[in-house]
């Protein structure tokens, strides 16, 4: 995304939303935006809602300047606020990531349970899908495991005493597999269901536990929803010429057209606090 002015609206008053050089993110408008997940949140950084494409091509570590308006206090002021160009590119974003959900497709291994006076099977058991994988699947695990210094032995089909055998129709290349890891024979199949508990492509590492190796996984049930720590400011243009600051009361200002008319609005006819805000503004446009 690029810094873009917005259109002003039609009207006489309006929020300091208007002034966003850059649209306020969730997860969902993210995607909606990119065609692509936003990254997991970073607990080391601040929610930050923009990303500037621009800053992509700066050096990551050089600073960002970000001008905003402050209206927390008596007046409107315009503050400075600077972070890296990284950050400015990369969105910070509260809220769960969806890995892919691991969903192999239904097992075509089976077991004949009662065959018929030809011996064909007419009673089939198949084989649970979480225990099967490919060959490929299987030796890529191996060598990670490898690389994570187990000690890793060749991969094992599993085969069942006779009468009983596996089956394969056709099309369906997984099989039981085994590997012996530090001395333990694991089923593969069951690896990758324990791996993928939180997604494909979850963060984690294999560790030993007792007397088997499993995922232990790094996802964190922190997703910065509930942070304490103040969101990086969204970029602000300055005033237009035609635009003022009305202040309302300490902590409450609005940006005022002065080219379009501002209507007199009776107290009476509204509710509450809201008609003693509105006479506040009508008081303070008198007295300019």
């Amino acid at each position: 995304m690029k810094p873009t002015i917005q259109p002003q609206p039609m009207q006489s008053e309006y929020g300091f939303e208007y002034t966003d050089l850059f649209p306020r993110l969730t997860r969902a408008s993210y995607r909606a935006a990119t065609g692509e997940q936003a990254a997991p949140w970073d607990r080391s950084r601040r929610i930050s809602r923009f990303f500037d494409e621009e800053a992509l091509a700066l050096p990551p570590d050089d600073p960002y300047t970000i001008q905003y308006w402050d209206v927390s206090g008596a007046k409107a002021v315009r503050r400075t606020e600077r972070i890296t160009n990284y950050e400015a590119s990369h969105p910070n974003l509260p809220g769960a990531y969806d890995y892919a959900k691991y969903a192999p497709p239904k097992s075509r291994l089976y077991v004949p349970v009662e065959r018929d006076a030809q011996g064909v099977p007419i009673n089939k058991s198949y084989v649970d899908v979480y225990s099967l994988a490919d060959f490929a699947t299987a030796d890529h695990l191996r060598q990670e495991l490898k690389a994570a210094g187990f000690e890793v032995g060749e991969i094992e089909e599993e085969q069942l005493a006779p009468p009983f055998s596996y089956i394969a129709e056709e099309g369906e290349n997984r099989r039981v597999l085994n590997l012996v890891i530090n001395r333990q024979p694991q089923n593969v199949g069951w690896m990758l269901k324990n791996r993928y508990a939180n997604g494909i492509g979850s963060p984690g590492a294999w560790k030993q536990f007792e007397n088997s190796v499993a995922w232990d996984t790094a996802v964190s049930p922190d997703v910065g929803t509930f942070d304490p720590r103040p969101e990086i400011r969204i970029p602000q243009r300055a005033l237009l010429p035609n635009e003022r600051i009305v202040v309302v009361q300490i902590g409450v200002a609005v940006i005022q057209r002065t080219d379009i008319a501002n209507p007199i609005v009776d107290q009476a006819a509204m509710p509450g606090r809201v008609g003693e805000i509105l006479t506040i503004v009508k008081e303070i446009r008198d007295r300019k």
